[in-house]
């Protein structure tokens, strides 16, 4: 059975967010189109845009060629040290990793290159640890 999205996630949110280049047209005309047809304003109290993922300086991108998911990097990589691997940057500026950051396998502190449920840690809080602020 398919629902519409207000039967899913109501009329108005309270977070909404995406990459900086979703802002204009797409997020604009999101908000023109929804707030049309339910009445309410705002569509989204607070809106987060996150800067672009960048691969050697290129956007990362499936038409590029040089997207990789976040399986991936969870198979390759310990996932405690996904987030140490970003460039201390802002959330709204863009992060540009190398290719060969991304293709590499880190060894694990005990020197194996296996990742155990304990090396993976529990993610289940890892959303909101990082609060954005207006300024």
């Amino acid at each position: 059975m398919l629902r519409d999205g207000a039967t899913l996630l109501g009329d108005q949110f309270d977070i909404h967010g995406g990459a900086t280049d979703l802002i204009f047209p797409h997020h604009e005309n999101e908000v023109a189109q929804t707030e049309s047809v339910t009445g309410k304003h705002p569509m989204a109290r607070y809106w987060i845009h996150a800067g672009l993922l960048m691969v050697d300086g290129q956007k990362m991108s499936k038409s590029l060629g040089n997207f990789v998911p976040m399986t991936t990097l969870l198979e390759r990589h310990v996932p405690a040290a996904i987030p140490l691997s970003l460039p201390a940057n802002r959330l709204s500026k863009a992060q540009n990793l190398p290719k060969s950051q991304l293709a590499r396998r880190p060894r694990s502190c005990d020197g194996s290159t296996k990742t155990s449920s304990t090396a993976r840690g529990d993610r289940s809080n890892a959303v909101g640890r990082r609060q954005h602020r207006r300024r």
